[in-house]
């Protein structure tokens, strides 16, 4: 089983593959620390960003980030063959698949997080709403 792994892991478009995926998700990264960056003038995250809780979640971006752009450069070593003298290709590519693996979670993390917190931001008050929504017919019933 563990050679069928290994052959598999150095097949090139398997790391192509790999590469690309990482590639997408360091850009999909960049956008939510941009998003991230708006938020913050938001005036309840104002609050929450003078404790260490927004820092917090812009980190498992940041490492998730740092891990898939580690990932990429190894297998795109690999692809292009600098691993090929060394006795150790194999266990680079291991180490590749492991941090896009870290990387790829620690993605999945940060975005529920910003999930959470955009929910908890632009949440309506179910009363207010149907207040308002109560006085709008009113008012076009006039």
């Amino acid at each position: 089983m563990s050679m069928f792994f290994m052959k598999q892991l150095e097949s090139e478009s398997l790391q192509l593959s790999l590469f690309v995926v990482s590639s997408i998700f360091v850009g999909f990264s960049t956008t939510v620390l941009a998003i991230f960056s708006v938020l913050s003038s938001h005036k309840m995250v104002v609050k929450v960003a003078q404790t260490s809780v927004m820092l917090e979640k812009i980190n498992r971006f940041a490492k998730g980030l740092r891990c898939m752009a580690v990932s990429m450069i190894i297998f795109l070593s690999s692809i292009f063959g600098i691993f090929d003298f060394l006795k150790i290709s194999r266990l680079f590519l291991v180490i590749g698949l492991f941090l896009f693996l870290t990387g790829f979670a620690y993605y999945l993390i940060a975005s529920c997080d910003l999930i959470k917190m955009v929910k908890i931001l632009y949440s309506v008050d179910e009363g207010k709403k149907q207040q308002t929504i109560a006085d709008f017919e009113k008012e076009l019933r006039k």
